[in-house]
């Protein structure tokens, strides 16, 4: 039995010098892998460009190009591991077109009216007062007309005109015909041939002439020399109750 446990004694210290052995050469092997970790991030910190310039780890170029390495991490067996940054494309918007006034903000304004006629134009025998109107002025114009229209004034004006008729055949004789000749004067109403020959034909027929002003309106000698004998109302320096009561006493029925 002393035989025995003499033999078994040296296998025990055989056992712990292998283990010993094994031991110191895992610590060899960490030590190593360690040491290649941090070569790799030192080297990997930096980047060489064409020119050997270097660019710090994280930064990135103008050119839009990523550095390889954003940082290092250890992991639980006490390796250093290299952690990429991801980068994502950044896609460039495209600049507006530019179109026209419709998207600066700015309306264009279309030159049809759409400003129906209040009433028929007179179309019987007894006398009448024929309405001379740039169409710019069309909507304060029918406002006037239509308010005495209620009141028993006849008036004709280019509604009265049938398609296919000629328009200076029809216009000529209704202002021959007329017992009263209303003219709107205005900014646009100076800038009209057709209102000029009507207001010349007026004239050569002696018809009783009654100019309304609806702006102040810079006029030319020639309607100067005309228009400054006739009976003259400025509705833009009157109210609406003054202007109709002046408008009534000068017009006929």
């Amino acid at each position: 039995m002393a035989v025995a446990q003499n033999q078994s004694r040296p296998k025990a210290a055989k056992g712990k010098k292998s283990k010993g052995k094994l031991k110191g050469i895992k610590e060899k092997i960490t030590k190593v892998s360690k040491k290649a970790a941090l070569k790799n991030v030192k080297t990997a910190r930096t980047t060489k460009t064409g020119k050997g310039a270097r660019v710090k780890a994280g930064h990135v170029k103008k050119t839009g190009r990523q550095t390889p390495v954003s940082g290092v991490k250890k992991s639980a067996g006490g390796k250093a591991v290299i952690l990429k940054k991801k980068t994502t494309a950044v896609k460039k918007k495209a600049a507006p077109k530019k179109t026209p006034a419709k998207k600066r903000g700015v309306v264009i304004k279309s030159t049809k009216s759409t400003v129906k006629p209040p009433f028929r134009a007179y179309s019987g025998t007894k006398p009448y007062i024929f309405v001379s109107y740039a169409h710019n002025d069309m909507k304060a114009v029918f406002a006037i007309i239509n308010k005495l229209n209620y009141s028993g004034y006849r008036f004709w004006y280019d509604e009265g005109l049938e398609p296919g008729e000629e328009w200076p055949e029809i216009v000529g004789r209704k202002i021959i015909k007329c017992g009263q000749f209303l003219v709107f004067m205005s900014p646009f109403a100076v800038k009209s041939r057709n209102i000029r020959n009507e207001i010349n034909l007026a004239f050569s027929e002696n018809k009783n002439i009654l100019v309304i002003y609806l702006d102040n309106t810079r006029m030319s000698s020639g309607l100067k020399l005309q228009l400054g004998s006739v009976h003259f109302v400025n509705k833009h320096d009157l109210k609406d109750e003054e202007f109709f009561r002046k408008l009534r006493s000068a017009l006929r029925k």
